[in-house]
């Protein structure tokens, strides 16, 4: 009996920028599964935190992805992130709860749009095998990435993640091209629709590669608060089978 790796991975990726937030509007890294190359204030700290559910066919796991950022001066910020508890029920009848593993990382923005330059950040999280056995990679697990965004007519918007994941197993250390590509939409000033691709392409040819297709919508409440929902749809074998989330963030 176990829980998939790649439920529990996703419980640790969930989160996403959904779009061009205005200058004095909180600016997050949900709902979906990539990263904004946006950084939190400098001296600010935001929270974003979920409820998340994932079904596979002989099992269904609920977790709390969580991420919290402090932004740092320089265009710097500090990441923490975890899907905190899971509780993970089996066709079996039986129930298994525990802590996740959990990533630190930090984030960094390199430059504002410029025609067609991209707003552009980087990213570089690790994450360390804190959960127990059942929920845990039991590795350390370097993540890094670049982000960018491009602000398009017609209240349209294009997010993309490139990167390295290097997770560990039975097998040894191997590396995953990472990739994410979202178009979004504006329906109005505060409500913002996406749909995404995303992906764990495997460079070893020895494991299956994980894709799926997200969707999602965040409702800017105030300046500093907002409130999104979240679909995922696995691909590939690898990815997890259906996943739902809905999220709330806040800028203190």
């Amino acid at each position: 009996m176990g829980v998939p790796r790649a439920a529990v991975l996703v419980a640790m990726l969930t989160g996403t920028a959904i779009g061009p937030a205005a200058a004095d509007s909180i600016a997050t890294d949900r709902p979906g599964n990539g990263n904004s190359p946006s950084t939190v204030p400098a001296w600010r700290f935001q929270i974003e935190t979920s409820a998340s559910y994932a079904y596979e066919s002989d099992s269904n796991l609920v977790t709390a992805p969580t991420s919290l950022r402090f932004g740092l001066p320089g265009s710097f910020e500090l990441r923490l992130i975890s899907g905190l508890v899971a509780v993970a029920s089996f066709d079996s009848g039986s129930t298994e709860v525990g802590p996740l593993d959990t990533a630190i990382g930090s984030k960094y923005y390199i430059t504002e749009q410029r025609g067609a330059v991209p707003q552009l950040g980087v990213v570089v999280d690790v994450t360390v095998p804190t959960g127990d056995d059942l929920f845990t990679s039991d590795a350390v697990i370097p993540d890094a990435r670049f982000a960018a965004i491009w602000v398009l007519p017609a209240k349209l918007s294009v997010l993309a993640n490139l990167g390295v994941v290097v997770p560990d197993d039975a097998a040894g250390r191997y590396a995953q091209l990472l990739y994410l590509t979202s178009l979004g939409y504006s329906l109005t000033d505060r409500l913002f629709v996406f749909g995404e691709s995303f992906g764990l392409i495997d460079t070893s040819g020895d494991r299956d590669h994980l894709i799926q297709l997200d969707w999602g919508a965040a409702y800017l409440l105030a300046d500093d608060y907002q409130l999104d929902v979240f679909g995922q749809h696995g691909i590939t074998d690898a990815a997890p089978t259906f996943q739902i989330a809905a999220g709330f963030s806040a800028r203190l």
